[in-house]
């Protein structure tokens, strides 16, 4: 009875370090390889919009690049319809089936997901950039992403605003940093922002009803399932806006959350320091 025993318990021990442990292994590899397919898809994303911006182009400055990933986002991200938003864009979704939805029509976004479909294309370019989330009132609210890049050796953030497809400048026309955009807007100059807004995109723009997209435009079409699409200008954008960004909400990054928190404390910090 004990020599069975015995048996029996080596046999356990056998099973635990040898056949159990493999299987999880295995199982662990299994789940890495469906991982690594799922991003497959966007690596062929990544191929297509990389081309179209000439990413790989050593003689195009970074500031170009993601000027250009912004306003490829501009035109790919439909508007409108944003009862479906939250399964369009979400946690589980990849930037690959993001798009994917756009381009079947499924549904339009408003500017705080635009600006997280942006931020997971700068993410897949390399690039470090938040969502941040701005204005006092619920009218004023609006969403934009800034994006950390190298310029003439200093480092700066630069608001891309995908919605309205613009960025800034200062008086002598460079990329104005986010934070001397700040100190502007709390000083009431408006005038010195320059806006550098690119208006030869149209963005798609869903609906159910088709009046409602008859305030937007002509060309209405009818979609099988009972939706209507037309093709959009980008809204134009007033000076008076500005004053939204001298209230900070939220800054959010996907996958870097705790380095979103650090920028946020700093920009409260910054925005208190300021007259």
């Amino acid at each position: 009875m004990k020599r069975l025993l015995l048996f029996i318990l080596i046999g356990l021990i056998v099973f635990r370090y040898f056949v159990y442990r493999r299987s999880f292994n295995l199982y662990g590899k299994i789940i890495q390889v469906s991982v690594s397919l799922k991003k497959i898809p966007d690596i062929f994303l990544k191929t297509e919009i990389g081309n179209e911006c000439s990413i790989d182009d050593a003689n195009k400055s970074d500031l170009d690049k993601i000027h250009c990933l912004r306003k490829w986002a501009n035109k790919n991200i439909d508007r409108g319809l944003v009862e479906n938003q939250e399964k369009i864009v979400s946690d589980n979704k990849s930037l690959w089936e993001i798009i994917r939805s756009f381009n079947k029509d499924q549904g339009g976004v408003n500017c705080g997901r635009a600006s997280t479909t942006l931020n997971l294309i700068y993410d897949l370019f390399g690039y470090e950039s938040y969502v941040i989330h701005i204005g006092k009132k619920s009218e004023d609210w609006h969403t934009v992403n800034l994006v950390k890049v190298n310029l003439d050796g200093k480092t700066v953030y630069v608001v891309e605003d995908v919605v309205y497809n613009l960025s800034f400048l200062d008086g002598r026309g460079r990329p104005l940093d986010y934070f001397g955009l700040l100190k502007l807007v709390k000083n009431n100059c408006f005038d010195d922002v320059g806006i550098d807004a690119d208006g030869s995109f149209k963005h798609d723009f869903l609906c159910i009803d088709k009046k409602e997209c008859q305030k937007k435009c002509r060309d209405i079409q009818s979609l099988k399932d009972g939706k209507y699409k037309c093709s959009v200008d980008n809204d134009i954008y007033g000076r008076k806006q500005l004053s939204s960004y001298a209230y900070i909400r939220r800054v959010y990054a996907r996958d870097n959350q705790k380095k979103a928190e650090q920028l946020y404390d700093k920009i409260q910090i910054s925005l208190k320091d300021l007259p």
